[in-house]
């Protein structure tokens, strides 16, 4: 069954790219939360880079990204679905070097992101997009509200989370073996990055399971909140019919005056009933707070005379 991180990178993915700086940022975005820095075969000096990507979808973009940016053309291994795309040509290195500044010097490959490259807001959103792509990861919302970023690099992951709080949502880092994780809980904030993302149609997911959540959950306050008010009600109506059934075997029916003898007998009858139907059931009606003076004053008298049957059994 695909999951609901992978439906969101697919529909990532079939958005149309934007303009050269936004293509990018993205590109930047991928390469830093998907590629590791390699040795090159044979060559002790020159480092290469690999990108591991989920999906043949996510490689299929960002091939078309080096192709048109930087006229790259990487090697592409697939296996199990999972896709490798390795950089190893000395001259294809030195443009995505320079093209992205992928390098504290001249001579070293570096995964880094540029703030000249992240400056307007549609910049920003581009390289979240490429970070999650790369290597983001969203758990269904049915379950938790947890998304993440995953790099083997602690300074892309601290940029990450610096031009995530240019959108004012809070992203915190943490380790995880050997990968630095940017991750937000909330299900606000992980809402605000998903629609950074123009993954329109995951953002409605998560919204509609908030609301079916809340609702599930107000549903179950109310049942919890009813079923206790029936304890409550069986309780109290149980006390009472011990307190009647008390007085009659001591005393008879003629002991109680007219209205507390009628609302005993209809409390016999009708066991489960609130005291609000009780006293509509009286002729003539009284109310809830009427209903339940009266047999207020027939627990009295069965104390009275000695306390109810309940009370005489847990004393024996």
């Amino acid at each position: 069954m695909e999951s609901f991180s992978h439906k969101t990178k697919m529909r990532i993915c079939a958005e149309a790219a934007e303009d050269f700086s936004c293509r990018r940022a993205e590109l930047l975005g991928l390469i830093c939360f998907s590629g590791i820095v390699v040795k090159l075969p044979g060559n002790k000096e020159e480092l290469g880079l690999k990108i591991m990507l989920e999906t043949e979808e996510i490689a299929e973009r960002i091939c078309l990204e080096l192709a048109e940016l930087y006229n790259i053309s990487p090697s592409v291994k697939v296996k199990n679905s999972k896709v490798t795309l390795s950089l190893t040509d000395i001259e294809d290195l030195k443009k995505l070097k320079n093209g992205l500044k992928l390098q504290e010097d001249d001579a070293i490959l570096y995964l880094r992101i540029d703030p000249e490259f992240v400056r307007s807001e549609e910049e920003k959103k581009a390289l979240i997009r490429g970070a999650f792509l790369g290597g983001g990861s969203v758990s269904d919302p049915e379950k938790s509200y947890h998304l993440e970023f995953a790099t083997r690099s602690f300074d892309c992951a601290q940029a990450l989370v610096e031009v995530i709080a240019a959108f004012s949502v809070e992203a915190k880092l943490t380790t995880r073996k050997n990968e630095v994780v940017v991750y937000v809980k909330e299900n606000e904030a992980i809402a605000d990055l998903l629609a950074m993302m123009g993954a329109s149609a995951s953002l409605m997911e998560i919204y509609n399971t908030v609301i079916l959540k809340e609702m599930r959950n107000d549903v179950n306050r109310r049942l919890n909140c009813e079923t206790a008010n029936l304890s409550k009600t069986a309780d109290a109506s149980a006390r009472q019919i011990l307190a009647i059934e008390s007085i009659l075997e001591a005393h008879g029916e003629d002991f109680l005056s007219p209205e507390l003898r009628e609302i005993a007998r209809v409390r016999l009858e009708f066991p489960e009933a609130s005291l609000k139907e009780l006293g509509g059931m009286l002729s003539p009606p009284i109310g809830k707070s009427g209903a339940n003076h009266r047999l207020k004053r027939i627990m009295e008298i069965a104390q009275s005379i000695g306390g109810s049957r309940q009370e005489r059994v847990e004393k024996e």
